[in-house]
């Protein structure tokens, strides 16, 4: 008979305290939750190491970089989009979420915005794990349909991050 193995759903200890902080500096620390989650360590261990990689925190992570810290820590990581989705088969995927803005357009790459860039600082990254969802500043949910239309601004979902152990 297969056991299901059981999820554990882990909070990083530093969390609230590093959110905050981040918030305070004009930025956030999503992503870096996410994988101190994904790790198992805390957001300030993943700051040292991102550092440590000669990655640069400009107060929001870029996919690249993401992926370059991943690859560095021993993940594979495999970028979906969309319309590419997929059933969910590995341990994790780390969903980036772009807010979308007031302005006259909606779609890419604006998104609401300005300017591109400014659209890519007004993002957000959720870990999926299992069948429940990471937010550092909400912690775990199961419906990220409900997340993202709850929100002010609204969320959309810009692409999907395969993460898998090596």
């Amino acid at each position: 008979m297969n056991q299901i193995k059981r999820m554990e759903y882990v909070t990083p200890s530093d969390c609230k305290e590093q959110t905050t902080l981040h918030s305070q500096l004009n930025g956030g620390c999503c992503a870096q939750a996410c994988i101190a989650v994904v790790q198992r360590i805390t957001i300030k261990e993943v700051f040292k190491r991102w550092e440590k990689h000669g990655l640069e925190w400009k107060g929001h992570t870029p996919v690249s970089q993401l992926r370059k810290y991943m690859d560095k820590e021993g993940y594979y990581t495999k970028l979906i989009t969309t319309k590419n989705k997929t059933d969910f088969l590995s341990p994790y995927y780390l969903i980036r979420i772009q807010w979308i803005g007031n302005g006259e357009k909606k779609e890419k790459p604006f998104f609401g915005y300005s300017h591109w860039t400014i659209a890519s600082s007004n993002t957000h990254y959720v870990l999926r794990q299992g069948d429940r969802f990471f937010c550092n500043e909400t912690g775990w949910f199961e419906d990220i349909d409900q997340y993202l239309s709850n929100n002010q601004p609204i969320g959309q979902v810009t692409s999907i991050i395969e993460i898998t152990p090596r």
